[in-house]
């Protein structure tokens, strides 16, 4: 028989080696997960009210822009002011009376559209083009 031996690991290392494979898996679900949840359309309203955070992938990040909240045909970025209306088709399109004051200056929204994710949750998918005129999508998903 023969003996093996591991190298020793010490404490510290053996938890830094842990929360890396954490974050890589936390990055790999998320990033599947906003992957997967890019419909071919939406679905029609009401938008299910509550707090949805804003996210969206760049490079190998996940970068949260904020919180919107949904409180019947209006909307807050939390933070930024007053509730603002907005208006839902029946095909999801969503049309922001006011624009969304939480996305940063020079991005230009193309199309939203209301949906639900691969996991049946609510999704409010925004397509924009950035100010160095980028076209780029980002997530809103309700939390709970």
């Amino acid at each position: 028989m023969v003996e093996r031996h591991l190298p020793a690991f010490s404490k510290s290392s053996l938890l830094t080696m842990k929360r890396y494979l954490l974050l890589l898996f936390a990055v790999g679900t998320l990033v599947g997960h906003a992957m997967a949840a890019k419909p071919v359309r939406g679905i029609p309203g009401p938008i299910e009210p509550g707090v949805y955070e804003m996210v969206k992938l760049s490079g190998s990040s996940l970068i949260s822009l904020g919180d919107l909240e949904i409180r019947g045909s209006t909307c807050q970025a939390l933070g930024q002011g007053g509730f603002k209306p907005f208006t839902i088709d029946a095909s999801g399109n969503i049309t922001w009376g006011s624009g969304l004051a939480i996305l940063p200056d020079g991005w230009k929204i193309r199309r939203s559209v209301y949906t639900k994710d691969s996991k049946g949750k609510p999704l409010i998918q925004i397509y924009y083009t950035s100010s160095s005129g980028t076209d780029d999508s980002l997530d809103a998903y309700l939390k709970k």
